[in-house]
């Protein structure tokens, strides 16, 4: 029984190892893998809307509109609240409200 409990506890040691080992190398900072081609745009626009919201915050507001307006239409939320402010706010673009 103690042989067997020993086994056990080591292969799990083992596999938490290896499982960390594994996640280190093969996934970006934002958890995607960076071995899939997949995510490759994901990482692009993930960048797009780092410098836009960079951007913004420097007041470079038309650079930054580009570079939001990029990663808003791929789902980055960030991205599409920053645009909307931007419209009411008249920064950059035509002022909605």
């Amino acid at each position: 029984m103690r042989l067997v409990f020993t086994i056990l506890l080591t292969s799990l040691c083992l596999s938490a190892t290896i499982a960390q080992e594994f996640n280190e190398q093969i996934l970006d900072q934002q958890g995607y893998p960076l071995d899939d081609p997949r995510y490759a745009d994901i990482r692009k626009w993930f960048e797009a809307e780092q410098l836009g919201l960079s951007l913004y915050r420097s007041e470079e507001y038309e650079q930054a509109y580009l570079q939001l307006a990029t990663a808003a239409q791929h789902g980055f939320k960030q991205a599409q609240h920053n645009i909307a402010i931007m419209h009411i706010n008249g920064e950059g673009v035509e002022k909605i409200l």
